[in-house]
């Protein structure tokens, strides 16, 4: 059989599937790298370290796009031996669509701001049909503007130009453009004021007046995706009893959280009062580029970079690590324990972000790290500590569970023993947060403790779909509020001295797309001498920190963004002394490490698989 070349014969011809994917993804590549600039402003000046992420992004974009390509030509060489009439039209098609698509794809980006929410849900709110159109407009649309330019160049040829200049001159009119939009994008971002933190001296109060001090200390436990949407109803029926007496005889209300709703970026602008702009934790994981100086801190929503495209190169023979947890000392402002443990004991117990562990006068058991058995050496420490002091683990109580199942599916009738989603379960019961909690606080006596408080979001992430489409495991984010509620009450109940506890929550879950990229806001509760009874408040994660301050009698800083407004205020009784306000000061500075480069984490591979559960990474 003659071999087909898929040539056209006109003088616009069609250039081919390899090229055009190379061309569009590189070109695209470029794009999401001057967009990431944008995201990265601590990348200006550094002009190295630029040029080498936008290489990294062509060249990587690029040879995905070009694969894509040969498997396309592979697909025409295919059909143009059965049907060689369909050769040419399907040339044109899928040339169009590995040049515009990615384009198209970059523009709906939601950081770019253009198409809003659009993206989000296109992937993960819609079925089958709806991203089937989805794509089917994505397809019209490249083929559309392939066939508008084609035409420009037929009516040019008519006129008798050349059509290799022609040609040029189409890929100038489209690269032009696109480059001056990319570098449009890379023009110095007016977010972020990491220059000015760096050159800010930390900041330690003076000891607040015992006139302004109510001397009751604040517990405030985060309970990780806690959803009104989910908690209202249940207390509607009566389901969680802790829950309602929180909110008849306390404060309650949405949480405004911030995009994207990212857990530690969230956790820390709650204890710091800070933009992430401003305290520098900007997500799960920091990334590096190899001929990088500087970590990459975010990359534009969607656009598969550390779902995709880091996971890949971190697979490459050679190619050192390229993603690094958060950790501790990369946080550039104080955190309330900052503030507060310079004159009181504080206590923190597994707050996001927290290793290595920071010196307090109290305690401090970071993020992730078991207590196996209450032994010491159980506890890794390493150069970078994981608890603080090093004798706190001694006698600290680690009680043994029996985890409940069977509430948490309609039936246990063929299940695999070894599910992941039934280890999930068990292992979401078994950590002694109460017997811990209340041991450390009885031990050190903080007068503020932050504690993470058995978390929801894992189970929002892996039995989401299951609520909404009636699965198996249907019942068990329910029931997983159900124990929350009772181990909340067994704390409140079992505290020995009056305190005000604070329930908040980092963000919701929009169970409709079964994620919260865009996620509905958080909670709050709070109960306390200081507080008011039955009252309905709408704050935002901004408000937390200088609310607890002002309830422990230390000023909020005019840095903080809720300090401004004081809209916390009105969740104070009006006989408590922190419903008086206090003169705010300027600022607390920011922390004095001197290392911002995130530590070698023994529990990097843990935190990984964690992320990965839950789909945060690939």
């Amino acid at each position: 059989m003659t071999s087909v070349r898929l040539h056209d014969p006109e003088p616009s011809s069609t250039p081919s599937p390899v090229l055009a994917g190379a061309w569009g993804a590189g070109l695209s590549g470029l794009l999401v790298a001057a967009l990431t600039l944008r995201l990265n402003p601590h990348l200006e000046g550094a002009w190295l370290d630029r040029l080498v992420l936008a290489t990294w992004m062509a060249l990587g974009y690029g040879v995905l796009g070009a694969l894509l390509g040969v498997a396309t030509t592979v697909a025409l060489r295919v059909v143009a031996r059965v049907r060689q009439t369909l050769a040419l039209p399907l040339r044109r098609v899928a040339s169009d669509l590995l040049a515009f698509s990615p384009l198209f794809y970059f523009l709906m980006l939601p950081d770019v701001g253009l198409a809003g929410t659009l993206l989000t849900r296109a992937l993960f709110g819609l079925g089958f049909g709806g991203r089937s159109l989805f794509l089917l407009a994505i397809v019209a649309a490249a083929s559309a503007l392939g066939w508008a330019l084609r035409g420009l160049e037929s009516r040019a040829a008519i006129r008798g130009a050349d059509a290799g200049r022609l040609r040029a001159r189409r890929a100038v009119a489209v690269a032009v453009p696109t480059l001056g939009l990319a570098l449009a994008l890379a023009l110095p971002s007016a977010a972020g004021s990491a220059a000015e933190l760096d050159g800010t001296e930390p900041v330690a109060p003076e000891l607040p007046d015992p006139a302004t001090r109510s001397g009751v200390p604040v517990l405030l436990l985060c309970i990780d995706g806690a959803d009104l949407q989910v908690l209202e109803p249940m207390m509607d029926r009566g389901e969680l009893p802790t829950f309602s007496h929180l909110r008849e005889e306390g404060v309650w209300g949405p949480l405004e959280t911030f995009y994207p709703s990212l857990s530690p970026v969230i956790w820390t602008t709650m204890v710091t009062g800070r933009a992430p702009e401003d305290h520098g934790i900007h997500g799960f994981l920091v990334h590096r580029l190899p001929g990088m100086s500087r970590p990459i801190h975010r990359f534009p929503v969607h656009s598969g970079l550390n779902f995709r495209l880091f996971p890949l190169l971190e697979r490459v023979r050679g190619m050192p690590t390229l993603r690094f947890p958060y950790t501790s000392n990369m946080r550039r402002v104080p955190a309330l324990w900052n503030v507060v443990g310079e004159h009181d004991p504080v206590g923190i117990y597994h707050w996001r972000v927290t290793w290595p562990a920071e010196p307090v006068p109290g305690f401090n058991l970071t993020e992730g790290v078991a207590l196996l058995g209450g032994s010491p050496g159980a506890v890794v420490q390493l150069e970078d500590p994981a608890i603080h002091p090093p004798e706190l683990a001694a006698g600290v109580p680690h009680p043994e569970t029996a985890p409940v199942v069977a509430p948490y599916v309609t039936s246990l009738d063929g299940l695999d023993e070894r599910d992941e989603r039934l280890k999930a379960i068990r292992g979401s019961q078994e950590r002694a947060t109460i017997e811990q909690l209340l041991y450390l606080v009885d031990r050190y006596r903080p007068m503020l403790t932050v504690a993470s408080f058995y978390p929801v979001d894992g189970f929002n992430h892996r039995f989401g779909r299951d609520r909404r489409d009636g699965g198996r495991f249907e019942p068990a984010i329910e029931e997983r509020y159900r124990f929350v509620d009772a181990r909340l009450g067994e704390l409140i109940s079992r505290l020995d001295r009056p305190s005000n506890v604070i329930v908040v929550s980092d963000h919701g879950y929009d169970y409709q797309l079964d994620h919260h990229t865009h996620a509905p806001p958080g909670v709050l509760f709070a109960i306390g001498p200081d507080f008011r009874r039955g009252a309905r408040v709408e704050l935002s994660v901004y408000d937390v920190a200088p609310l607890v301050l002002e309830l422990l009698g230390y000023p909020p800083a005019t840095d903080m963004p809720a300090a401004g407004r004081r809209a916390y205020l009105e969740a104070f009784a009006p006989e408590s002394l922190a419903a008086k306000g206090l003169p705010a000061i300027k600022s607390y500075g920011r922390t004095a490490a001197s290392d911002r480069a995130p530590r070698a984490s023994p529990q990097r591979e843990e935190t990984m698989e964690e992320l990965r559960a839950l789909g945060y990474v690939d």
